[in-house]
């Protein structure tokens, strides 16, 4: 869940007790997240896209698609993230989970990957 002033938080889906919150990402105009397997994604208002992992809130990862602000949610279709501008650019990620580093447990951020059309 996205606040209006651009926190993200978790909550229980049966008390709605609060499981973590993000503050990262404050006053960034953040469009509403979309959900992937380990991770959330999220764009703002100067054309960043943002991953966050979905257990903890930890920012996994970002990348920029200009400068343009994105103000619709992100559309997630199989290992894909596409992301429509205000001007109506479309840019898409392709994501690749990382090594978890050795370890049980450990969420496996996205690599985002831009391929870009006009």
């Amino acid at each position: 869940m996205a606040t209006a002033d651009g926190e993200l938080l978790a909550l229980k889906a049966r008390t709605g007790v609060e499981i973590w919150r993000q503050k990262a990402l404050l006053h960034r105009g953040l469009s509403a997240p979309a959900t992937m397997d380990k991770a959330l994604v999220t764009a703002d208002f100067q054309g960043y896209v943002h991953w966050l992992d979905k257990a903890s809130g930890a920012l996994a990862a970002r990348a920029s698609t200009g400068k343009v602000r994105i103000s619709t949610p992100p559309v997630v279709v199989g290992n894909m993230v596409l992301v429509i501008n205000d001007r109506g650019h479309i840019s898409a990620f392709r994501v690749t989970p990382l090594a978890a580093a050795g370890r049980r447990g450990v969420p496996t951020p996205p690599a985002p990957q831009s391929t870009q059309s006009k």
